[in-house]
């Protein structure tokens, strides 16, 4: 490559020199003209005036016509001139181009040769991968064999195998036929000892549905019972400056004390108990004495509001009867065996004894009065 470059510049210098040699050299034809002397030069031999005017003619005749070739070297002169620098221009112009396409021609092979030599290590690169595929193909089919060879021989030892299990399966089904004839003798034996324990079952839950109903009767007949001994009403007239105070005495009327006793009230103040206005009722006396209820014995407590007071109106609608009041008492207590109990009392103002009654023990008011009174008004009807 490089002694392609080194003889391209040496034929461009050859071009060059040539170049300057062809344009010093002097245009001989000119000089040979300027150095010939004219013909027909006058002798210095003294001549007659005949051959004087003769020769005068031939003088003015000669230099006319020199003249007029002297005129025509140099047009002709001019056009060599003018040929020389065209040829010059078509010269340098020649090597410009030559010296252009020999560095383009340079610069191209070049890349050529660049292309040529990545091509060359792309090809290597490419061949090596080959190798590589081609060694890693052989490992699989290698590989593959073995598996093969692999799966033969265990599928061989499967047969034996499967020659194995089809035996302990025959023998398996004589053992099977023997079991289930087994499985039914247990079973007919199974299902007597299910009635037998039906059987059981059902007395062991008679028994202590038994003796759960006797626990139960002996609770009940054990626990603790409250009930209203007394109820002492004050400040339930109009003159009263204080608010209305009720004291409700409870007594244990039952087998067993009650521990924890306390209770919460309120008045309602209307025409019925479900539409009257409401009055929560503060309670007095829940000290530790009064929380305990031995059997038999009786405890007090008071109830009133510092909202409620008997106005005269009230009063008036209290004595015909347009309007009553209401006080609902509800008691929590726990028995001997820690289980919590509670019950409700309802009172009504009776204004004819200035004193409240029990609300449920007048017949509309009971429950269990009005389901009887239905039952019987039912059957009597046609």
């Amino acid at each position: 490559m490089r002694n392609y470059g080194f003889i391209c510049a040496l034929v461009a210098v050859l071009f060059l020199a040539a170049a300057q040699e062809l344009k010093s050299q002097p245009n001989e034809s000119n000089s040979k003209r300027q150095q010939q002397q004219p013909a027909g030069t006058p002798s210095p031999v003294l001549q007659s005036p005949v051959n004087d005017a003769a020769e005068a003619s031939r003088e003015a005749y000669r230099k006319e016509r020199d003249a007029k070739d002297d005129e025509f070297r140099a047009d002709q002169f001019a056009q060599n001139q003018i040929i020389a620098k065209a040829s010059d221009r078509i010269f340098w112009a020649t090597a410009l181009n030559f010296v252009i396409a020999a560095i383009f021609a340079f610069f191209t092979l070049r890349a050529v040769t660049k292309q040529a030599e990545y091509a060359g290590e792309q090809a290597r690169t490419m061949h090596n991968e080959f190798e590589l595929m081609a060694l890693g193909l052989k490992e699989q089919h290698d590989a593959h064999n073995l598996e093969m060879k692999n799966m033969v021989l265990q599928g061989e030892a499967m047969d034996g195998q499967l020659k194995a299990m089809q035996d302990a399966a025959e023998m398996a089904k004589g053992q099977l036929v023997a079991m289930q004839h087994q499985e039914q003798a247990q079973f007919a034996a199974l299902e007597e000892t299910r009635k037998m324990v039906a059987q059981n079952e059902r007395s062991v839950v008679a028994a202590e549905t038994s003796v759960e109903t006797a626990r139960e009767a002996f609770h009940v007949g054990e626990a603790p019972y409250f009930g209203i001994a007394k109820i002492a009403p004050e400040y339930f007239t109009a003159s009263d400056y204080y608010a209305p105070y009720v004291k409700v005495t409870f007594t244990n009327g039952g087998k067993t004390p009650a521990w924890h006793c306390h209770s919460t009230a309120k008045a309602v103040v209307g025409k019925t108990l479900e539409s009257g206005q409401a009055f929560d009722l503060s309670t007095e006396w829940h000290d530790l004495e009064n929380t305990f209820f031995p059997t038999g014995e009786s405890r007090t407590f008071g109830y009133r509001s510092s909202d409620f007071r008997i106005s005269t109106e009230l009063e008036n609608d209290l004595a015909s009867g347009r309007t009553y009041i209401f006080v609902i008492i509800k008691t929590h207590y726990r028995d001997f065996r820690k289980v919590w109990h509670g019950r409700d009392f309802r009172l009504i103002w009776d204004a004819t004894f200035n004193n409240f009654r029990d609300y449920d023990a007048a017949a509309p008011n009971c429950g269990k009065c009005q389901k009887v009174e239905s039952a019987t008004d039912h059957k009597s009807a046609p």
